[in-house]
């Protein structure tokens, strides 16, 4: 996997810090912001696995 499958993981991890500091009043296709922020590590932690199971092969290769 290339340098570059990085920067969205790390552009959706902005993305939660922001919904993070989002009045809970606020809501997004109707669900709360902490929904969303579960629901966002959720895809992130699954994205960091795959990029590290991807590249499980070579030596120490991990791209972070």
């Amino acid at each position: 996997m290339t340098d570059w499958v990085v920067w969205p993981i790390f552009t959706l991890q902005l993305v939660i810090l922001v919904l993070i500091f989002v009045k809970e009043k606020f809501r997004i296709f109707g669900l709360a912001p902490r929904i969303w922020v579960l629901i966002l590590l959720l895809v992130a932690a699954i994205a960091i696995v795959i990029s590290l199971s991807h590249d499980s092969t070579t030596i120490l290769h991990l791209h972070f």
